[in-house]
């Protein structure tokens, strides 16, 4: 399925995926309390379908970085409102960014996203970066 999954609220948020050579790019909630899944229409820049991306939530917003889509791997990154379910694509200021990733780790403390590792095009990454949502600028961390 290869999707991603966080928490917020108590519910568990689930975007993506793919299943054979289909890909997705819906988003389904699941009351946990309730026990029932729910399809989400959402609004706004909606990230492509897309698998292997990373994401994670802080309060009411859900961060999605990378992945692969049908044209390859990505390194956008997108901001998600759980109060609105509207999407944003976080477009930085500069040409300063991550390599193209699929299957990164990333940590949502906000306004700051940690992004690490994944895997490029030309094999495994140990690149480490961070994301400020005010500034809208990466800076690259020292990788171990």
């Amino acid at each position: 399925m290869q999707a991603s999954m966080t928490v917020i609220n108590g519910n568990l948020f689930l975007f993506g995926g793919r299943h054979l050579d289909i890909l997705y790019n819906d988003l389904w909630i699941f009351n946990i309390e309730k026990n029932y899944w729910k399809l989400q229409s959402m609004s706004g820049e909606i990230p492509t379908p897309r698998f292997d991306h990373a994401v994670d939530s802080d309060g009411y917003a859900m961060v999605l970085f990378g992945g692969e889509d049908v044209s390859g791997l990505k390194n956008d990154l997108f901001i998600f409102n759980s109060l609105t379910f509207k999407w944003k694509m976080l477009t930085p200021k500069s040409d300063i960014i991550p390599k193209i990733t699929k299957g990164a780790c990333l940590v949502l403390r906000f306004p700051l996203v940690y992004i690490y590792g994944g895997k490029t095009n030309s094999g495994p990454s140990g690149d480490f970066w961070v994301f400020d949502i005010g500034s809208l600028e990466y800076t690259e961390l020292p990788s171990f």
